[in-house]
């Protein structure tokens, strides 16, 4: 298997090609970066690593599009989960559009996902676990606000849509009891 656990950096030359800048950033042998999310305010980038499931806070200098190495690394995980015989990967992150709280989809082998919910300090872009929330259905591939009170997940392997409330303060997830038939969905777009 062919493993990359590093965050490339490239630029966009004057001709239109791509190139390797000369430093990038690496995470940990066989943690697996999948996908980054620059928080809206613009100071702070999150890694999910979606082999080991965690999560990695950089510092983001947008002005030349640079991260430095990660400052935090936490689980996506509710406490204990690692000491279970559940498997765990991730697949989606993104941000609340009110910044305060980050989102993680935890896709758990052979039982429903979860999405965990993280707050963002403001002033040092640290993630503090705040909740865990079963996607009622297997595979979370992604999910999406819509607007700052709803969420949608996309169940993969059981072949739904759910809705949930968004709590203002917490960012907790409460079910809407809304449900919809959706063949293998793997990505949600609002348009």
């Amino acid at each position: 298997a062919y493993i990359v656990d590093e965050i490339k950096e490239l630029s966009l030359s004057h001709d239109g090609k791509l190139e390797t800048a000369s430093s990038g950033v690496n995470h940990p042998p066989g943690s697996g970066p999948r996908h980054m999310l620059v928080h809206p305010g613009g100071k702070y980038a999150y890694i999910v690593d979606e082999l080991t499931s965690t999560i990695c806070m950089h510092k983001y200098d947008g002005e030349v599009g640079k991260i430095s190495k990660h400052l935090q690394r936490i689980s996506t995980l509710p406490p204990g989960f690692e000491n279970s015989t559940k498997q765990s990967t991730i697949a989606a992150i993104k941000a609340h559009p009110s910044g305060r709280h980050i989102y993680v989809s935890n896709r758990v082998v052979n039982a429903d996902g979860l999405i965990s919910v993280f707050q963002v300090d403001e002033n040092t872009g640290n993630l503090e676990a705040k909740s865990y929330h079963s996607t009622l259905g297997i595979t979370p591939r992604d999910f999406e606000f819509i607007g700052a009170k709803m969420l949608i997940a996309a169940n993969q392997d059981s072949d739904s849509l759910v809705a949930f409330h968004v709590d203002d303060n917490t960012g907790g997830l409460r079910e809407t009891g809304q449900r919809a038939h959706c063949s293998s969905p793997v990505c949600i777009v609002q348009i």
